[in-house]
């Protein structure tokens, strides 16, 4: 009994749920977020370093007797707080304030660059898109080419129900260099039935002009760009299997497109549709009438004495 238990745990474990596949792709994103995030703390120590070096060049050049650093500096003014501490306390600071060391009060609020790197109050979502280093990098902002999320794009479920009630789109606007680029522009989709050829291979459009476009542009852990919702206009497709063509036109006028299979989950869709059989009747059949001109002539009316005929031979 232990055995088939066991058999039964490890059996069960195993799980294809999507929700369990989507927080593991989540984690994976949070964690390659992390070593992004730390390389910027490490680039925000070496900034502070090399501010700090430069400000030191700079006192050098304008020529600052070295007893004004602040190395020399802090000498000068311990003495007195060393002989006595409790003075330190009771005695006005006005002096402290006035005297040239407050010079150095530039060099002394470097530190605050340090709160730049975050910390952890600076993990939260929101705040993590101000550290995207491929945010901070992305000079050239000419789009040049575009891509359909690989994970996002294709049907979606909007009622918890079985079968698609659309499509998703994501598209990913880039430059030459293939970094993404938050520029929204006019978008067309159209999506086709290749088991169809013509006009019968037509199954949805959706155009959107530029602020459309805009209002979809967002960042989610697993993908950036342009997020199109788009549910069925003609009902649902006859097929799962279809063809995704999608276009879209940059602020120079340069007219980008992409083209997509995907499949769709059309569960429900027979339910959704059915009508009662309807089983063609059998053609009416009429009885051959015998020849008027025979002498063997009766009445067939049901319900009536038959009379017998009288023949001269029988």
């Amino acid at each position: 009994m232990l055995a088939f238990a066991l058999l039964g745990l490890t059996s069960g474990c195993r799980t294809t749920d999507p929700s369990v596949q989507l927080l593991e792709s989540e984690l994976r994103y949070l964690e390659d977020k992390v070593y992004a995030l730390q390389d910027v703390v490490h680039q925000k120590d070496s900034q502070i370093a090399s501010v700090r070096r430069e400000n030191e060049s700079l006192r050098k050049q304008l020529g600052l007797p070295e007893g004004t650093s602040t190395t020399s500096t802090e000498p000068e003014t311990l003495p007195t707080p060393h002989t006595s501490a409790s003075r330190i306390s009771s005695r006005p600071d006005g002096d402290l304030l006035t005297s040239p060391v407050i010079e150095l009060g530039e060099s002394s609020s470097l530190p605050e660059l340090e709160s730049v790197a975050p910390g952890p109050e600076l993990l939260d979502g929101p705040l993590l898109q101000q550290f995207d280093p491929e945010a901070e990098v992305v000079v050239d902002r000419i789009v040049t080419q575009m891509q359909l999320n690989p994970k996002l794009t294709g049907g979606y479920d909007a009622d918890d129900q079985p079968g698609d009630d659309g499509i998703m789109v994501v598209i990913e606007p880039q430059n030459e260099a293939g970094q993404y680029v938050d520029s929204p522009g006019p978008v067309s989709v159209v999506l086709l039935d290749p088991a169809y050829t013509g006009k019968e291979a037509f199954v949805g459009r959706w155009d959107f002009d530029t602020t459309d476009s805009a209002k979809y542009l967002k960042r989610t852990l697993l993908g950036k760009g342009v997020h199109l919702k788009l549910p069925w206009t003609e009902g649902k497709p006859e097929h799962e299997s279809l063809q995704l063509h999608v276009r879209y036109s940059t602020e120079q006028g340069e007219v980008l497109q992409q083209k997509k299979d995907i499949q769709v989950d059309l569960r429900g869709k027979d339910s959704a549709r059915w009508t009662p059989a309807t089983v063609p009747l059998p053609a009416g059949r009429t009885a051959s009438r015998p020849d008027s001109s025979s002498d063997d002539v009766q009445d067939e009316r049901p319900g009536l004495f038959k009379k017998p005929l009288w023949r001269p031979f029988r």
